[in-house]
């Protein structure tokens, strides 16, 4: 009984927040139209309407969500790329500033391979053996 009482409390709650987008739909001038139909359409009882432009919301939204977690994870990688550039070009000049890109690449991809072992030999050049040895064991 707690727990049905606890769910109609729920689901009267996302209900209201629903309502409350709607309205502020209408006042911001956004769905022209569609957003008062639907409101209309709730006070009628009809939930129609309401849920096909919250459906239409939550399907942009996340096809929005999806594009920029593409778009980040090739920045990522694209960032990493270049980190390994810049430790490869400052390899033979500042081994420290090399281990540094090195080490950025891989914060970043951390998957690369080649990155750890340029890590691994940055580090064994730098005298520091054991972090070498856990570098080469990534």
């Amino acid at each position: 009984m707690r727990l049905e009482l606890a769910l109609k409390d729920e689901l009267l709650r996302a209900k209201d927040e629903t309502i409350e987008a709607l309205r502020r739909a209408v006042l911001a001038g956004e769905q022209p139209g569609r957003s008062e139909q639907a409101l209309r359409a709730l006070g009628r009882g009809d939930p129609g309407p309401a849920e096909a432009l919250t459906l239409e919301a939550a399907e942009a939204k996340a096809a929005r969500a999806i594009a920029a977690t593409a778009e980040a994870e090739r920045l990522r990688v694209e960032a990493a790329r270049d980190f390994r550039r810049l430790g490869a070009l400052a390899f033979l000049d500042d081994a420290g500033k090399a281990l540094a890109a090195y080490r950025r690449a891989a914060g970043l991809d951390p998957g690369d391979t080649r990155t750890w072992i340029w890590i691994a030999r940055l580090e064994q050049t730098a005298g520091d053996l054991a972090a070498a040895e856990a570098a080469a064991g990534k």
